[in-house]
This record gives structure tokens, sequence and C-alpha cells, in this order.
């Protein structure tokens, strides 16, 4: 491979047709070597393939319980399950919860995705501000946490019944049940935070039962209850009661996102139930199940909605991924971007759609302003392929399985106020959503099977339908159809076969599919969720150029074992690549120079007589055969090959905290010594002295072109990351040695 590349190489330096396709045959080459090594009613919402079938790796996780806090002073249980993935030797740790059934938080292992602690701000939990390993999700309120259903309408008939509290040993004092000690909700049955307008049913003592409603919810969760009835008695000890809430599935949906596992083993694959199967009365279920995927970062999710009513359901649903911005964030300088902005993005019509924080919240302030609600929205109602929410080098990411023509993107910020209407730093929420086509009707058809969890129906469940059919996991139409078709072939008892097939068609539920991307935006990782989510990395109009540099960048990297190595190595072979054009503009350069003795004796002679001047100017050029522009056009060609290189160092996570020896830790952030940008300087003075004072520049313009344009560059580089900085760097000096000889090859001495 070194030979036939060391020629490419050359041929390449004298002929200009082959810089595209040496860039070509070595990112092609690197891109091999990665992947060589490279870690309607009743289904599937769209035309979702198949999910994957058989058995599932099961990953452990540990529990904890605690009483999480809730409106009021309330309290509500929380369960929380850490898991590893993999379990040996990690590469993150996935904490799951209860509360909105989904991720809490994901931790990533790599010793280099490590942050200082954040700075302290209220109501920020401790684990969220803590140094360490970085945390790619940004939120932790239960009704923001990512992953949440986006619901355009979720119409039922039928109101539920949801059960908040179910209680016993209840102190009933002054004719108000008074707040559960943090024991004694422990204790209750069922402990969620009471809401006005619940119902209590109270069951004993005798001359307190009956049902009552609840007119205000004091501190900590006690009950005063509608004057119109209020408690026969004043004082009671020993009260067994149960406190329910009756209405829309939505508005109750919305006020107690409080999932229930209902897998037994603690770990993935976990599934969330809401309402609770086991206490609560409803037709319409919803049904959230997490398994990892093809790699680490990535997790399944199949968000399902069941119909067990009789009445229709109309469904029309999407996905919400939620992020925060801490307040002390600074959002960076006039010379480069920041990297710790939060953003919304999402990849809609085959084009990138980005709006970071500060805008959307300038957007917001402005909306408020107007009298309007403190929200940014910017929809696209255009085909989406995934929406995301996270910073330059990290994200949260939703991929539809299979989109529907009529989704959307909706990237949007809200902002919170206080009781008197002012706005509250800090409280604030980042959207990126993806919305599903249009409401669809969920009907419901009696026959069908239902989930093992349910516990309450009669006929067979899901679970053992599949079974008879011979199939684990989970399984579409197609997939039953299929198996059950084999067995009556095989000689099947066509009863049970046909019962099972029946039972599964007829299952009344949508499920809606995503694989989920939690980590940093290395694009092998990003590629292996979607091919597309790689856009995410921001590479601009340039990204044809940039994605196979940074394919080569990785490859060096996999070769010398040093980000720093690779980078030179990069510059080296885009500076032998570009030889053909940068050697023509240098030639003309110093042609320029050469003649500039005969243009100012030109001057000299026809300063006064302009148009005199410019015909002799252009005779003088066609003699000595000089093209005045032909220094300028190959720079102008080679600016698409630079500002790939520049987006593409500017954005690889790979450099993020990697070490590039010495004084350097980290070449994703500026040299901390400024040891590099001040060098750069240096080699750029001596550039312009070399390349600078051209034959139409006057004394003015050489001088600024010597003097100012290396120290303004000096300046440029202190904010820039030293990667990057390296890059230039090792290109001047390159450029340096490439004129020095250009110039003993023309004989030009400078004076």
């Amino acid at each position: 491979m070194r030979l036939p590349l060391t020629r490419v190489i050359r041929s390449a330096a004298t002929t200009p047709a082959l810089t595209v396709a040496l860039i070509s045959v070595v990112a092609l080459a690197a891109t091999s070597a990665r992947a060589q090594v490279g870690g309607g009613g009743g289904d599937d919402v769209g035309t979702a393939p198949p999910p994957r079938t058989g058995p599932v790796t099961f990953y452990a996780g540990e529990v904890t319980n605690r009483l999480a806090d809730a409106s009021d002073g309330q309290a509500q249980r929380e369960e929380r399950i850490k898991i590893p993935v993999p379990s040996q030797g990690p590469e993150i740790i996935y904490t799951m919860t209860n509360l909105g059934g989904t991720v809490y938080s994901a931790h990533l292992q790599h010793e280099r995705y490590q942050r200082d602690p954040l700075p302290d701000f209220p109501g920020i939990p401790e684990e969220k501000k803590a140094g360490g390993p970085i945390d790619v999700v940004s939120n932790w309120s239960p009704s923001v946490l990512p992953f949440r259903a986006a619901f355009r309408d979720l119409s039922v008939a039928e109101k539920m019944t949801r059960v908040v509290r179910r209680a016993t040993g209840g102190t009933l004092k002054d004719g108000r049940l008074l707040s559960p000690t943090p024991a004694e909700a422990a204790a209750f049955a069922v402990s969620r935070p009471v809401l006005k307008g619940d119902v209590v049913t109270v069951t004993a003592p005798p001359e307190v039962a009956g049902e009552y409603t609840v007119a205000n919810v004091g501190q900590g969760g006690s009950i005063t209850v509608d004057e119109k009835k209020p408690f026969p008695a004043k004082d009671a000890a020993g009260v067994v009661y149960e406190v329910k809430r009756v209405g829309a599935i939505l508005d109750i949906f919305k006020s107690d996102p409080l999932f229930t596992r209902v897998t037994e083993k603690a770990g993935f694959p976990v599934v969330y139930v809401w309402p609770d199967p086991k206490t609560d009365t409803s037709g319409v279920y919803l049904e959230k199940r997490f398994e990892v995927g093809d790699h680490p970062h990535e997790l399944l999710l199949s968000y399902a909605v069941h119909n067990f009513g009789r009445e229709p359901v109309k469904v029309g649903m999407g996905l919400a991924i939620n992020g925060w911005q801490h307040p002390a964030t600074k959002s960076g300088n006039p010379f480069a971007r920041p990297t710790n902005i939060e953003s919304a993005s999402c990849r809609t019509n085959e084009s990138l759609e980005h709006v970071e924080w500060p805008k959307l919240h300038e957007q917001a302030v402005e909306s408020y302003g107007n009298g309007q609600a403190a929200q940014a929205t910017h929809v696209f109602v255009t085909p989406t392929d995934w929406v995301a929410v996270g910073t330059q080098y990290f994200e949260v990411a939703a991929v539809p399985v299979r989109p529907t023509p009529g989704g959307e993107c909706i990237l949007s910020a809200t902002l919170g106020a206080d009781a008197n209407g002012r706005l509250v730093d800090g409280k604030w929420t980042l959207t990126a959503t993806y919305m599903d086509g249009p409401a669809q009707d969920l009907t419901g058809v009696s026959g069908g099977c239902v989930p093992g969890w349910l516990g309450k129906a009669d006929g067979i469940t899901c679970e053992a339908a599949l079974k008879t059919l011979g199939l684990d996991g989970e399984a579409n139409r197609a997939a039953v159809k299929a198996a059950w078709s084999k067995l009556r072939s095989e000689g099947g008892d066509t009863a049970k076969l046909d019962a099972a097939q029946d039972a599964f068609m007829n299952r009344r539920q949508f499920v809606y599919r995503f694989k989920l991307f939690m980590g940093p935006k290395d694009s092998a990782l990003l590629e292996a969720t979607s091919p597309t989510l790689r856009d995410s990395q921001q590479l601009g109009m340039f990204g044809f150029i940039s994605k196979p540099l940074h394919s080569i960048l990785v490859w060096f990297e996999g070769g010398v074992g040093s980000w720093a190595l690779a980078i030179i190595l990069l510059t080296i072979m885009v500076k032998l690549v570009l030889l053909p054009l940068t050697n023509k503009s240098y030639r003309s350069m110093q042609k320029m120079q050469l003649i500039k003795p005969k243009l100012d004796a030109l001057k000299r002679e026809h300063g006064g007589d302009r148009q005199k001047f410019a015909q002799e100017q252009m005779a003088l050029f066609k003699r000595e055969g000089v093209n005045p522009l032909g220094g300028c056009l190959p720079m102008i060609l080679q600016m698409p090959v630079w500002f790939g290189l520049y987006q593409m160092i500017y954005s690889s996570v790979e450099l993020y905290h990697a070490p590039m020896g010495l004084w350097i830790h980290d070449m994703s952030a500026p040299d901390p010594y400024y040891v590099m940008p001040i060098l750069l300087g240096v080699l750029m003075f001596v550039q312009t002295w070399l390349t600078a004072s051209t034959a139409t520049m006057d004394g003015l313009q050489a001088k600024i072109m010597k003097y100012g344009m290396p120290i303004m560059f000096a300046a440029f580089m202190l904010f820039l990351p030293a990667g990057l900085v390296l890059y230039i760097f090792v290109n001047v000096a390159l450029t340096i040695v490439q004129n020095l000889w250009i110039r003993r090859d023309m004989g030009v001495v400078k004076k």
C-alpha cells in the first residue's frame, strides 16, 4: 500500500486532475479500515421494518428507591436503575427512572469525557452539576426528561381513573387530613402527589366513611375537602382512604407522568407502562420498551399506544428531546464558536436545521415582550430523519426507524415565569420534537391478545400467542403471518395456530419505533445509528470535503497512535495534494516580485498619466509573461479545501481532551499559554516577508501585509482550538519551505 500511495502523491504534485482522486482514494481506504475495526391499527406506524426477533441480550442494573420531591412539598416514589453498557468495561452508564419512564442520565465512561463541576444554581440536583464523567442528559424534571411522548392528539371518549394515594392510618384533625410523614408515605400502597379536584374515598372509621372532593392541598400533601361536603367528624385516627383522579387520559398524563416498571428484572430490556395496570382503570395504556441497540451508545425504543376499550381512539404522537442551558455558560468569543452551548437540530427535507440556545432565548424573550407566550418555535413540515439536542461535541438524538412522509421537526424554547409574571433565569427548556404524520384512528377490536403485564383481561396474551407461533421477542404482522403459514404447512395444531394468529392480528395498538443516540459526535458511532445522523456534526457546505478528510485523520491516528501526529500527517498530505495549485500561485507571486523594479520605473515615468501607465503596465505584464491574477486564482480554488479542513478539525470530538504533548493537554481548547499562536505569528511574518510585497502594492499596503496581517492572524489564533492551530502552524511552516525552494529555483534574492 505504501509504494502505490507514494506514486499517487508524486503524480498529484504535478497533475492537478489527481488532487481530488488522492483524497478520495485515501479516504476510501481509511473508511474501509475503520469498518474492519468497528466497533396502522394494531402494528407499527408507517412502514417500519420488522423489529428484532429472537433472544435479546440482558444488561443487569442496580436499583435504588427514593422519595422524589414534587409540588407543594409532596413526595412520590422514584425508582432508578443504574445500567452499565457493556456490563464489563462500560462505555456508558445509563440511569433509568420511572418518573417519565425514561433515561434520567447517561454518563460517558471514556477517560477523556470528563467535566469540571458546574457552577451552583438553585434547583439543580447535585448529580446534575457534579464534576466527573460527562452526563449528556442535561435536564432532570420528569416532565422535560428526554424521549417523552409529544401528543398531537390522544382523544379517548371514556374517562380513566388514576389512583394517586392509597393509605391506612391517616390522621384527621380539625377537618383536614394531615400530611403523611415520610415513613407513612413510604408505607402507603400508592403514594403520588394529590391535586385539587381529586376524589377522596374513606372506608374507615365508619363515622368518616364516604366520598369527598379535594378543595385544597397543603404543604406536604395535607388534604382539605370541599366545604359543600366536609368530613362529618373534625378529628379521627386510623383513617383508611384512597385518592383517585378521574378525567381525560391526556390531562392526567400531563399532570402525573409516573410510569410503572413491569419487567421483573432490573436492567435492559426494561418496559414502563402508564397508567399503572395494577391499580388504575383505563381503556388506553402507554408502553415504553428500551433495549440496547447495535452499540453501547444506542438504545432502541418501542413506544406503544394500546386500546383495550371498545371505542376508537384518535392517536397523533411524536417524541420530544429536551435540554437545559446553564445560565453561567458563556457564549464564546467573536473568533471561535462556543463548544458548550446547547442547541436543537434536526435533519429535515434532506438538510440540516440548527438553532442555538442564545438565538431561541432571544426570540422567546422578544415574544414575551410583545405580550405573547415566552416561547420561540421553528416548525419544519417536511420529512424528518432525526431530531437532536446537544452541544458541539455531544448530543442526545432520536431517529424514527422509518420516518413517515408527514413527519415534522419542531425546534423550540420555552421560558418560565414566577407568580408575578416575571421571567426566571434558568427556568427554561430547549426542545427538539419529531412529530409523526396526521392523527389516526386506533379501533377497538374484540378478540385481540393483550400484553402479559395487563393482568386483567380474559383470553390469550400476546406473549403466549407468539410462543405458540414459535416466535420470541417482538414481532410484527408480517413475521407472525410467515410463522403461522410455516407451522401449518408442517402439520402443526391448526386450531391453536389459528387462534394465536387471530389474537395477534386483532391486537389494538400503534407502535412507534426509534433509535436513540446518547454520546459523543463520533462519526463512526453516529453512522452506526443512522447514516444521516453524521450531519449533526455541522460540517457545513464543504462537508463533502470534511468527511473524507476526517476519515483520513482517524486512519492516520490509528497508525501512529497520536492525534497531534495524525494532524501533522494530514497537513503534509493535503499540502502535497495541493502542491500543483500552490506552486503555480507562489511562482506567480515571485514573478511579480521580479518585475517590481521595472514597474516602479514605469510609475516614475508615467505617474501623472494613469491611462498611459495602465497601458504600459499591461504591456510589461505581456512581455514578461506575468498574469496579475495568477497568484490569486489558485488560492481561491484551494479555499473549499481549507474551509473543509477548518470545519473538520474544529468539529472533531476525537480532539476533545486529547493531549498534544508538552504543555497542551486538550487539543479542543485554546493553547493555555499562547505559545503556538505567538510562534505562528512569527512564522506568518516570515511568510509575508517572502510573499506579501508584490508589484501592484503601494508602500502602505505592503506594510499592512508585512506587519499587520501576522499580528491580526496571531490574535485570532489565541481563541481557536490547539488542534486547529497546530494544523495552521504546520501548514505555514511547509509554505515557508515551499517558498524558499521556489525562490531558489527562480533565482530570487530578497533585498
